[in-house]
């Protein structure tokens, strides 16, 4: 399952303020329990010094050896089955 809440509170003072974002990867965190769904991916560019502090408080451990990878556009219709 891959849930994406990146645009949740970015830019937001409220939000963040608020604690929307901790708020919903708790919910998403509880809800995974209750599946038995063992952990929870997270990622950030390694710019993103605002991100990366939230993952941080949270617990996050950082994996560096992790590599992303993206089907999209022509690629994402060439493997596609009917």
């Amino acid at each position: 399952m891959a849930v994406d809440v990146r645009w949740a509170t970015a830019g937001d003072a409220t939000a963040l303020a608020a604690g929307i974002g901790r708020a919903l990867i708790g919910f998403l965190a509880g809800h995974c329990l209750r599946e038995g769904i063992g952990r929870i991916d997270l990622t950030t560019e390694d710019w993103n010094e605002g991100a990366l502090r939230f993952y941080d408080g949270l617990g996050a451990e950082r994996h560096g050896q992790k590599i992303f990878l993206r089907l999209s556009g022509e690629a994402l219709k060439a493997i596609a089955k009917p």
